[in-house]
Formats: C-alpha cells, sequence, structure tokens
C-alpha cells in the first residue's frame, strides 16, 4: 500500500511530461488574456481620460460664452444709462432754450404792441 512501483513512477513522469506543454500552453493563453485585458483597460483608462479632457475643455468655452455675454449685456446696460443721461439733458437745454425763445417772444410781442398802440 506504501509503496510505489517502478511502473508507477514511470506513469508520472510521463504524466509530468504530458501535462508540461499543456501547463506552458495554459500560461500563454492566459498570459496573452491578461495582457489583452491589461491592454483593453490602459485604452478605457486613456478613452476616459480623454473624455475628462473634452469635456472640461467644453466647460471652459461655455464659461467664456457666459463671459463674453455678459460683458455685452453689461456694455448694452451702460451704453443704454448713458444715452438716457444725454438724452434728459439734451431735453432740459431743449427745453430751456424754447422757454428763453418764449419769453424773448413774448417780450417781442410786448414791444410791438406798445408801438401799435403808441401809433394810433
Amino acid at each position: 500500500m506504501g509503496s510505489i512501483t517502478h511502473q508507477e513512477v514511470n506513469e508520472n513522469k510521463n504524466s509530468v511530461f504530458v501535462h508540461s506543454p499543456y501547463t506552458t500552453y495554459h500560461h500563454v493563453v492566459r498570459r496573452r488574456e491578461a495582457e489583452s485585458r491589461e491592454a483593453e483597460l490602459a485604452t478605457i483608462y486613456e478613452t476616459e481620460q480623454k473624455e475628462a479632457e473634452i469635456a472640461h475643455h467644453q466647460a471652459r468655452i461655455q464659461q467664456q460664452r457666459f463671459i463674453g455675454t455678459a460683458g455685452i449685456l453689461v456694455l448694452f446696460v451702460v451704453f443704454f444709462i448713458l444715452y438716457s443721461t444725454y438724452r434728459r439733458k439734451a431735453e432740459h437745454r431743449l427745453a430751456e432754450a424754447n422757454d428763453k425763445l418764449q419769453s424773448a417772444y413774448d417780450q417781442l410781442e410786448e414791444i410791438i404792441k406798445g408801438h401799435e398802440t403808441q401809433m394810433t
């Protein structure tokens, strides 16, 4: 029961040799699968990095567009305020000039009436 015969030893040696090419093939296949998986993971990582970079660039572009739009809006508001102020001042000067003209016209009318009454 405890002793191993010479034939069993030879069979075990043959079985080692039979399993050895299989084991080598198996290791090669597993190594190639691991390398393939590693390459796949590297590709996924690079793709995700590039997608993150693209998203970052798109966010910056969106931010720059927002800042540009806000800048244009601020310029429009400033222009509108300046235009409104200028127009109010122009209307005020026009009203003052109109009052002076009306006063001069009234004085001239009084002078003309005074001359007409003196002539009659």
